[in-house]
């Protein structure tokens, strides 16, 4: 089955009402400039919203080593210091 043929876009000039193709500007007939058609706005794709910032990913710990035991030595200031704290963990843990 042929589709059917259909006519062209048309519109009618607001100053002589004579039809003429939906995208010309200029009335053909009597000169006439034919107002623009305003589009409506389109609303925000989705991927320009505003989102919140991701929070901060945890670093990853590694289960254990010597860079690990490294860090933890500096931070506590000393190696006296990580063997006093270590000790103390341990009478903590035979609680």
């Amino acid at each position: 089955m042929a589709k059917k043929k259909r006519g062209m876009p048309t519109k009618t000039c607001v100053k002589c009402g004579a039809t003429m193709h939906a995208r010309k500007a200029v009335c053909p007939k009597c000169g006439k400039e034919q107002p623009k058609a305003e589009k409506p706005e389109k609303a925000q794709p989705a991927a320009t919203k505003r989102r919140r910032p991701a929070a901060p990913r945890p670093q990853p710990v590694a289960p254990g080593g010597l860079p690990q035991a490294v860090t933890f030595v500096r931070q506590v200031g000393g190696l006296q210091q990580a063997k006093e704290l270590l000790n103390q963990i341990e009478e903590i843990k035979k609680l």
